[in-house]
């Protein structure tokens, strides 16, 4: 990747790096507001929206960057907020229904769990949605800006609403956050959808059948993808004390942080560009290996910094009760070096049309980490062990797959130009 690359990937870790050090810079104050209770609820809705919210656009929102021309974008976007809005409002619908028939009041009005979970999973489909038009257009700094607004949306609901006494303000605030982040992004792009063609529902449907492979092959296997994270805090959860969860799960948070902020940028910017390159039937082999050997400096380095720093580093930050965190960092330290190459890589299936072969990667790694359930009787560390391999082996082949695609691609193109040439 050149320079003004390199630039939009800095702009998009800025912003990220902003929207999660704010609220972990303000969580004293917000522990202080609100009681573990009402912490557990806002961790259901954030937890679970953000778990529908893959499956509600039906993965439309992956095909925005592919198409040349911005009119068949937009008649995606549009695709992928219908289908959101309609499931949404059925999740929405089913909740207040739960409600009623479970003989509970709405005391909570739509701040209740349950349709908290629906509105919020809404939102957050939605910013997806219009923040991948944004990618298209390279407006990666307004994306970050939407990212932001979330977060000070979000504190700037809970904390009055956490001193005024409301109960569930942070989960309100959360929600309002997603809300604000949607019409931030919705703001940026208002200009460019008007200057576009009025939308046809003949077009629309017309744009949704060529790209409805997204919707077949895409939703269910992501949603799995999703789940798959979980696997094995789920596993130490159920054969294993809860400190171990807690240990794991501040592992991810310390050890992979930067890593993960890294990788979604530059996931982000990689879609873009080899959308382009696809969009226009040009060579895309070129680019993937130079942001793979980038990528696997930055994980390099990365490795070297864990073996050398983490139990050190973090038994200074955290105590010595907290010495089995970087125990942790080093077990899953490859695992989390390959995701950080792998991760961006893949979105060369999507720009390549290979979603099935996405899909059948996603369900694949699904089943694969379930098998962490058969592991009852080792120790957590041998359990982390045992998931470390399998999940290098795993993105390791999830590489291999994408590479293969870009090739296939290039040759395919260059077949088609031979052809033409004769």
């Amino acid at each position: 990747m050149g320079s003004r690359s390199a630039r939009d990937v800095a702009i998009l870790v800025g912003g990220a790096i902003v929207a999660q050090g704010l609220p972990a810079l303000l969580s004293p104050v917000l522990t202080r507001l609100y009681s573990p209770a009402e912490f557990g609820q806002y961790s259901l809705v954030s937890a679970l929206a953000a778990f529908i919210a893959v499956g509600l656009t039906g993965r439309f929102e992956l095909a925005i960057p592919l198409p040349r021309s911005d009119w068949r974008a937009r008649n995606l976007v549009y695709a992928a907020l219908l289908l959101a809005a309609v499931l949404a409002a059925v999740l929405l619908a089913l909740a207040l229904l739960w409600h009623v028939l479970a003989g509970r009041t709405l005391a909570y009005g739509w701040s209740s769990t349950a349709a908290a979970i629906a509105i919020t999973a809404f939102f957050i489909a939605a910013y997806q949605t219009l923040s991948y038009f944004l990618i298209r257009l390279g407006r990666f700094r307004q994306m970050s800006l939407a990212r932001m607004g979330q977060a000070v949306t979000w504190l700037g609901i809970a904390i009055p609403l956490g001193l005024a006494g409301v109960s569930g303000g942070l989960t309100l605030g959360y929600l309002a956050g997603w809300a604000a982040a949607a019409v931030l992004a919705l703001l940026q792009l208002l200009p460019r959808l008007r200057s576009l063609p009025g939308a046809r529902l003949g077009h629309v449907a017309a744009t949704v059948r060529r790209y409805r492979d997204h919707a077949v092959h895409g939703a269910v296997p992501a949603m799995l993808d999703s789940a798959s994270l979980s696997i094995p805090m789920v596993v130490l959860f159920l054969y294993h004390t809860t400190a171990d969860v807690g240990q794991f799960n501040l592992t991810r948070q310390v050890a992979y942080a930067a890593p993960a902020l890294l990788s979604t940028a530059v996931s982000q910017v990689f879609l873009r560009r080899i959308s382009v390159l696809t969009a226009e039937g040009r060579p895309t082999t070129a680019l993937f290996l130079t942001t793979a050997r980038k990528l696997a400096l930055v994980a390099a380095i990365y490795l070297a910094a864990v073996l050398l720093l983490a139990k050190p580093a973090i038994t200074f930050l955290f105590g010595e009760a907290w010495h089995v965190v970087g125990d942790y960092a080093l077990i899953l330290a490859p695992s989390h070096a390959v995701r950080l190459v792998a991760t961006p890589l893949s979105l060369a299936l999507v720009a390549t049309g290979r979603m099935r072969t996405l899909a059948m990667w996603q369900v694949s790694y699904f089943a694969t980490s379930s098998v962490l359930f058969l592991f009852r009787n080792v120790d957590a560390y041998q359990l982390l062990v045992i998931y470390c391999i399998i999940d290098f082996a795993l993105y390791a082949f999830y590489f291999l797959l994408s590479l293969r695609a870009v090739e296939a691609f290039d040759a395919n193109q260059g077949r088609l130009a031979e052809v033409g040439r004769t």
